[in-house]
């Protein structure tokens, strides 16, 4: 444990605290920042990370705590973090076990407790057990990961459909003694052992699954023609014009981009402004012209769009029966 006895000593014996403060703000924060708070009085010359050694906790929450209370107007804001080049750091001793009362306190107390274990729930499928929740919060309290980097390990290990907590916990240890204490750092970690089937179905909105077996077809068909993050584009546009994951229309989407030679972010701009003008051109021609127009489409009794819809549904279900 790191000792902050020496900047301690340079400050008075004690400190004083309005009633107000303790019974207003203090009495309604959440126990961990109360700490952060008190020991950011007793020691304003020490570092968020200094604290954090001290408090055993992860420097990014107690800058958390500092930010919360500068907020108020109750701390002075703290420094940006400077990157250090450090060897990672090995966790000592064994992982903690917790007694069913400690696990109360925690999901008691604490919000993101809840929301990591609901998360958690969500990944694996079922409701987590006191061994599971215990092994969930070692990685935080033992391992030191953020909580934004546990939720992108329960994803990657979810998605290569291992989802024994045993496995969590080696590849846990392995980001831990690889520097990975980011989510970004994990996303980029993953990205270049995956074949990007993670960043493509959180753009459904489906990160919390694998792909089923015709779904991967798809991918393996979309990732011979375009980089992960063209197909992400077209899975996004997807959902925003449909509500939904279809992998039908997302395939229609790509299939159109191809024929007009995208294979970069770029070229899809460059056809969306054509395409505004295009619209543009329509909006601006005569009335007379836009009625002759619409009485030559009479007959379609449905609004026109660049993609039917249902149309690409009934083909979905066609292709289904020739599998």
């Amino acid at each position: 444990m790191a000792d902050l006895s020496d900047e301690i000593t340079k400050q008075e014996p004690s400190i004083t605290l309005p009633v107000s403060l303790i019974t207003g703000p203090l009495a309604q924060a959440p126990p961990f920042y109360v700490t952060v708070f008190l020991l950011a009085k007793a020691c304003p010359q020490a570092s968020p990370e200094k604290l954090a050694a001290w408090m055993q906790a992860n420097s990014a929450d107690v800058r958390h705590g500092i930010a919360y209370w500068a907020e108020k107007g109750l701390l002075p804001p703290c420094q940006p973090a400077q990157e250090e080049v450090k060897a990672p750091r090995r966790p000592v001793g064994e992982a903690p076990v917790y007694s069913v009362d400690e696990l109360q306190v925690y999901l008691v107390q604490y919000d993101w407790v809840k929301e990591l274990k609901a998360s958690a729930e969500k990944y694996l499928g079922h409701p987590l057990s006191i061994q599971e929740l215990s092994t969930l919060l070692s990685l935080y309290d033992w391992l030191g990961l953020p909580v934004e980097v546990i939720e992108v390990l329960l994803a990657y290990c979810c998605g290569k459909k291992n989802k024994s907590m045993r496995y969590l916990e080696k590849v846990a240890m392995d980001w831990q003694e690889n520097g990975i204490d980011t989510a970004e750092k994990a996303l980029a970690h993953v990205e270049k052992r995956e074949d990007g089937t993670y960043r493509i179905m959180s753009a459904f909105g489906q990160g919390h699954r694998s792909p089923v077996f015709r779904e991967e077809k798809y991918l393996k068909e979309w990732q011979k023609d375009f980089p992960t993050e063209i197909i992400c584009e077209a899975c996004s546009r997807t959902v925003m014009q449909t509500g939904k994951a279809s992998f039908p229309y997302a395939n229609k989407i790509l299939s159109d981009w191809k024929l007009a030679g995208v294979t970069t972010l770029a070229d899809i701009e460059r056809l969306d402004a054509a395409y505004a003008a295009k619209k543009g051109e329509k909006t601006s021609q005569p009335v007379s012209a836009r009625k002759e127009e619409k009485n030559q489409n009479r007959f379609i009794n449905y609004d026109q769009r660049d993609w039917d819809f249902v149309e690409l549904e009934r083909l979905e279900s066609e292709r289904r029966k020739e599998w």
